[in-house]
Order: C-alpha cells, then sequence, then structure tokens
C-alpha cells in the first residue's frame, strides 16, 4: 500500500521565488506608439459602455415613466419586460452614441496620459515631474 510520497524538484521554495505580478488584459510594452495606445483606450471605452448600458437603459425607463401609473415595478421587472418585447437587444436601444462616444473618450485619454507620461520621464524611465 502506498501512502504517499513526495517529489523532489530543484525548483526554489515559495519563499524563495521571486515574487511575480498579476496581469490582466492588454499588455503593455516598451515598443506601443500612439496608435497601439489610442486601439487600447478605445477598446476599453468600448467594452464598458457594453457591460454598463443595460444599467443605464433600465435606470432611464424608471426615471421616464409615468408616476401615477408607472409600467415597472422595479429594475428587473423593467428588464424582463424589455427583453420580453424588444429581445436582448433590447436592452441596447439607444447605445450608439454612448458607445461611441466612451471609446473616443476613453482612446483620447490613454494616448493623451501615455504621450505626457513619456515626455515627463526621466533618463531612468522614471516619471517625475520637472522641477
Amino acid at each position: 500500500i502506498i501512502i504517499g510520497f513526495r517529489r523532489r524538484s530543484s525548483r526554489k521554495s515559495l519563499a524563495e521565488a521571486p515574487p511575480k505580478t498579476a496581469t490582466m488584459g492588454l499588455k503593455k510594452n516598451a515598443n506601443d506608439g500612439p496608435v497601439c495606445t489610442f486601439v487600447k483606450g478605445g477598446l476599453t471605452g468600448f467594452i464598458e459602455a457594453i457591460i454598463c448600458y443595460p444599467t443605464e437603459f433600465v435606470k432611464t425607463q424608471l426615471q421616464l415613466q409615468s408616476k401615477s401609473n408607472p409600467e415597472y415595478a422595479g429594475m428587473a421587472d423593467c428588464a424582463k419586460k424589455t427583453i420580453a418585447k424588444h429581445g436582448p437587444t433590447g436592452l441596447y436601444r439607444g447605445a450608439l452614441p454612448l458607445i461611441l462616444g466612451s471609446s473616443g473618450k476613453q482612446a483620447a485619454r490613454w494616448t493623451g496620459y501615455e504621450t505626457m507620461a513619456n515626455a515627463l520621464k526621466d533618463d531612468q524611465g522614471k516619471l517625475t515631474i520637472p522641477k
């Protein structure tokens, strides 16, 4: 009967191993230019708008309904009735201007930040404010 075994390894213990940093999404490369930064910013704005818009749509529908004869009992009821009437894409009615605007806004922000950060880096690559 084998009760257990110990696997020998040349790897360092966890305490000796160098710390690893967690990264998510698109990694930053040293050779990323303004076009790449612009595209990454645009994708960020697009994803943000796609995720957040249904909640904003439902909130707006609840705010605009009649106070004396409300059509919806709450957020879940509004979403359920919208999906029943217009399908899942009904939650995205009117989303195009917000999606385009958010994408452009984030693209400009990312590009502006990266451009200024690169302009302010010193010889060692550290971001410092000139004195």
